[in-house]
């Protein structure tokens, strides 16, 4: 699949593909009826995942959230021409409640904490948007502690939950989902960085 991005989005990462082919395959794993299966994706951004996903799943119902208006417009886009169809929703994801649940909940949100921006290259701060980049605040875990909340009360029995995270917070990002769930796990990417959080609940 090809994807529009500009320079409200960030480009698609290899790791965002890994995530996508880990949650495919645990999605197919899964003793549900696939058909009518509801999916949160959070931070959408250039609405890779929830289309890649809309690809797999056809009769999957994906609700997106996003902060920018301008980010959805590129979503949007991309659904366009793809002719899938997305439910997308302009909303501060830290600052709103869940209002239904869900069999699945995905996200790659903003994780690197503003310390760490020096460290960050000139073009990918000049070019991508820091929004998506960058945590709002100090806290650089600060959407993980929300969506661990939201995930025991509004993830589904049986339901799953995918992440991507800071490679260097591998541990304590794992630790807020093994304070929930007990099936949680922290899983690396091709490059063997703590890059996935997995959760069954």
């Amino acid at each position: 699949m090809s994807f529009f991005v500009d320079e409200n989005v960030l480009i698609p990462r290899p790791e965002t593909e890994e995530l996508l082919e880990i949650a495919i395959h645990k999605i197919h794993d899964l003793e549900i009826d696939v058909e009518g299966l509801k999916i949160l994706d959070i931070g959408t951004g250039s609405g890779v995942i929830p289309l890649v996903l809309k690809k797999h799943f056809p009769g999957a119902d994906i609700s997106s959230i996003d902060f920018s208006e301008k980010a959805l417009e590129t979503a949007k886009r991309n659904a366009e021409h793809h002719q899938l169809e997305i439910s997308f929703i302009h909303g501060d994801y830290l600052n709103s409640e869940l209002s239904e649940s869900y069999d699945v909940i995905i996200s790659n949100p903003p994780y690197i904490g503003i310390e760490e921006e020096i460290e960050i290259a000139d073009s990918v701060k000049e070019f991508e948007p820091k929004m998506a980049l960058f945590s709002p605040v100090q806290d650089a875990l600060i959407f993980y502690r929300k969506i661990a909340e939201d995930s025991k009360k509004y993830l589904k029995d049986g339901g799953l939950l995918f992440l991507e995270i800071n490679q260097k917070l591998g541990p304590e990002t794992l630790d807020l989902y093994t304070e929930y769930f007990s099936e949680a796990q922290l899983i690396k990417d091709l490059s063997e960085n703590d890059r996935f959080i997995v959760v069954k609940k």
